[in-house]
C-alpha cells in the first residue's frame, strides 16, 4: 500500500501561479463611412480588408502614429491619404464622411486644428487629390488592460521534476463580450446604409411621434442596422423620452453592440438620458 501510494505521489502535478496586469501597449483604430460607401483600408501600408465594406477596424497597432489610405470600391470616388495621430492604449472611431456633409461647426473646428497643428509642428498630412471627402474624429474609448494569469506545472515523474510554463492574457473583465452577443435575431449583416436613408424619409413624414416609434421599431428588429444608424433615427424624435426608449429596444437588434454606447450617447438631447442608457446597459450582455 505504502508504495501504491509513492508511486501515486509521484505522478502528482504541482500547480502555482501569477496574475499580472499590464497596460494595453497598443491602439485601435475603426473607420466607417457616413454614408455606406465601401472602402479597403491600408493601414502603415498593409491591406486591413480584403473585401470593401463601409466599416473596417484595424486592431493591436504597436505605434500611435498611422498612414491611412482609404480606396473607395466605386474607384470614381478616388482615395483618401492621411497620418493619423492616435493615443496609445485607446480605440479611436473615424468617420468618413463627404465635405458637403460637414456642418458649419466642424468646419470652423477644422480651421481651427489647422491652427493648432501649425502651432506645434505636426501635420495631419491629408491628400488634397480627393476633394470630396474627409476622415474626422468621432470618439475613443480606452481598451482594457489585459491580464496575464501565468500558471507553473510541476510533476514528477519516477524521482524527476517536469516542470511547464503557460501563459493566458485576459482582456478586461468583459473580454468584447458585446461582440458574441449577436442575438437570438442572427444579425450577421449589417442593412445597407441607402435603407436607413429610405426609412428616415419615412418616419420623417409621420407627424405623430407614435407613428414614428412603429415605423423606427419595426424597421431596426428586422434591418440589422450599425449603432450609428441607430442615432441617426434617434434624433428624428422631438421628445426625449422616445429616443431613450428606442435606444433601449434597439441595443438587442444592432450589429456591433459594442460600440451602441459611444455611438448612441450624442443623440440624446440631455446628458442624464444617456447616463441612464449606460445604467441600462450594464445589466446586458
Amino acid at each position: 500500500m505504502q508504495n501504491f501510494l509513492r508511486q501515486f505521489f509521484f505522478f502528482l502535478p504541482l500547480f502555482y501561479g501569477s496574475i499580472l496586469s499590464a497596460q494595453t501597449p497598443y491602439c485601435n483604430i475603426v473607420l466607417y463611412t457616413q454614408s455606406g460607401e465601401n472602402f479597403q483600408l491600408y493601414a502603415n501600408g498593409k491591406l486591413a480588408n480584403s473585401k470593401p465594406e463601409s466599416q473596417v477596424a484595424v486592431t493591436h497597432l504597436p505605434t500611435d502614429v498611422v498612414k491611412v489610405r482609404v480606396v473607395f470600391a466605386d474607384r470614381q470616388l478616388g482615395e483618401i491619404n492621411k497620418t493619423l495621430y492616435l493615443k496609445m492604449g485607446y480605440e479611436e472611431r473615424h468617420v468618413i464622411k463627404r465635405k458637403d456633409q460637414q456642418s458649419g461647426m466642424e468646419s470652423t473646428g477644422d480651421q481651427l486644428e489647422g491652427q493648432l497643428l501649425s502651432l506645434f509642428g505636426v501635420s495631419q498630412e491629408e491628400s488634397s487629390t480627393n476633394d470630396r471627402y474627409v476622415i474626422r474624429f468621432n470618439n475613443s474609448t480606452p481598451i482594457p488592460p489585459t491580464t496575464t494569469i501565468a500558471v507553473t506545472q510541476q510533476t514528477t515523474v519516477g524521482g524527476e521534476t517536469v516542470t511547464t510554463h503557460s501563459r493566458t492574457d485576459i482582456q478586461g473583465s468583459h473580454q468584447h463580450s458585446h461582440s458574441v452577443h449577436h442575438h437570438a435575431h442572427s444579425c450577421n449583416h449589417p442593412c445597407d446604409y441607402q435603407k436607413v436613408l429610405s426609412v428616415k424619409g419615412s418616419i420623417s413624414r409621420e407627424a405623430h411621434e407614435s407613428n414614428k416609434m412603429k415605423i423606427a421599431k419595426e424597421f431596426i428588429k428586422h434591418s440589422c442596422p450599425k449603432s450609428f444608424h441607430v442615432a441617426e433615427i434617434m434624433e428624428l424624435f422631438n421628445f426625449e423620452s422616445n429616443r431613450l426608449d428606442l435606444a433601449k429596444f434597439a441595443y438587442r437588434y444592432v450589429y456591433d453592440p459594442e460600440h451602441f454606447y459611444v455611438d448612441v450617447k450624442d443623440a440624446f438631447k440631455m446628458k442624464l438620458s444617456a447616463d441612464e442608457l449606460y445604467e441600462y446597459l450594464q445589466g446586458k450582455p
